[in-house]
């Protein structure tokens, strides 16, 4: 179930805003700070974020501009109505929206809801009736919003999550990187390939034995990376199956 992160002192928020998203199947999780805030967004692959400023402005703001220039998801900041320059300062510190502590919580889910329609209309999410894949000790649902190691949930970013996704899509060949900064950031024409590598980094800090010998996200030296299809009963990745070609390193 997609995950909203509250960052507020206000536990009487997320009740109100579980009544208010009611069918919406979300799980509103309250942080009272925003260190707790921060990990609890990447280790659970938050789609939204809302960030009231009475935490403490400073603190409030670096959740905003972390989240912000480490993921997509949608955020939307509480201040105070009288604090011109707090809402300022939390939208260019990365906020898609700001609003009021005496905000409506219908009203304020309905501006959670808006922002998230924005998000996904900027990054499109993945087809959700993709195949699930199965590769050694690795279980990926065809979205990849559900990823198991050894039964156990691996808990990803929604960037994350479409880059293993679009690599899941097709299994054992070698994808490009200008087609992965197509399919996961929508920037076909760029040459920056920074950011492929950092996410693929992040992926294997979560789902390899050994990040720096890889035996599921391969890269594909001059071309871009793939996912490897390995039998599940070789413990040494040594049966590897893949429609690939081509030079393979770890790099």
């Amino acid at each position: 179930m997609p995950v909203i992160v509250v960052a507020s002192t206000r536990p009487g928020l997320v009740e109100q805003l579980d009544g208010a998203l009611a069918g919406h199947e979300f799980n509103v999780v309250l942080c009272p700070d925003g260190p707790k805030a921060i990990r609890t967004a990447f280790e659970h692959g938050a789609e939204a974020v809302v960030v009231d400023l009475r935490i403490g402005e400073e603190d409030a703001l670096r959740v905003i501009s972390v989240l912000h220039a480490a993921s997509d998801l949608a955020i939307v900041a509480i201040a105070s109505r009288h604090d011109v320059d707090g809402c300022v300062r939390a939208i260019e510190a990365g906020a898609d929206d700001v609003t009021h502590p005496d905000t409506p919580a219908f009203e304020l889910a309905a501006r959670l809801r808006a922002a998230l329609r924005r998000v996904r209309r900027t990054f499109p999410a993945l087809a959700d009736d993709a195949p699930t894949v199965r590769t050694g000790e690795l279980t990926i649902s065809g979205n990849a919003r559900t990823v198991t190691k050894r039964g156990r949930p691996v808990h990803l970013s929604r960037t994350e999550s479409r880059l293993l996704s679009v690599l899941a899509a097709r299994p054992g060949e070698a994808m490009s990187y200008r087609l992965l900064l197509s399919s996961v950031w929508g920037r076909a024409l760029s040459n920056d390939l920074r950011e492929v590598r950092l996410y693929v980094s992040y992926l294997r800090s979560k789902l390899e034995d050994d990040p720096s010998q890889p035996r599921y996200l391969l890269t594909e030296r001059g071309l871009g990376y793939r996912l490897a299809l390995i039998s599940p009963l070789d413990d040494d990745g040594d049966l590897e199956v893949s429609t690939a070609t081509g030079a393979t390193s770890h790099n």
